[in-house]
């Protein structure tokens, strides 16, 4: 078998098969183009399909003036412990197990980070009632 005829027997295969798709995209019938194969008994014909495709169309976001200039700022409260020792870094994380130390601004433990003022106050009270000192910063991102 010739690659002409190989080429011709899947071209009509892969029509057939998307004949027999149930769900198929806009088709574009080209009626002047039909392939023919035939025997002297039975002729079939395929129909030669073009498929068009097209992307959804994007929306664009409609931003009002005073928003498209500004950034979105977050609010964030650090509960700060002064220190640097492994020996109060340990006794902070039995309250607080995510705390590290931080060198920033000469160096402090830092036992949390919160979204809400209410939640670092209460790690901070937690501190407190085990003879830690630590305050509660906010920070604006």
């Amino acid at each position: 078998m010739s690659n002409r005829s190989l080429i011709l027997v899947i071209f009509i295969y892969l029509n057939l098969i998307a004949a027999k798709t149930p769900a198929e995209p806009y088709v574009q019938t080209n009626s002047s183009s039909v392939v023919t194969q035939g025997s002297s008994t039975k002729e079939s014909k395929a129909v030669v399909r073009e498929y068009v495709f097209s992307r959804p169309k994007k929306n664009k976001p409609t931003q009002s003036k005073s928003s498209s200039h500004s950034k979105k700022r977050y609010r964030l409260y650090r509960v700060k412990v002064n220190g640097q020792s492994y020996q109060l870094l340990m006794r902070v994380r039995k309250i607080a197990t995510g705390a590290f130390i931080s060198h920033k601004e000469g160096g402090f433990i830092q036992a949390g980070l919160f979204k809400n003022l209410s939640q670092a106050n209460l790690v901070a009270q937690k501190l407190a009632k085990a003879k830690i000192k630590a305050k509660v910063i906010e920070n604006i991102y």
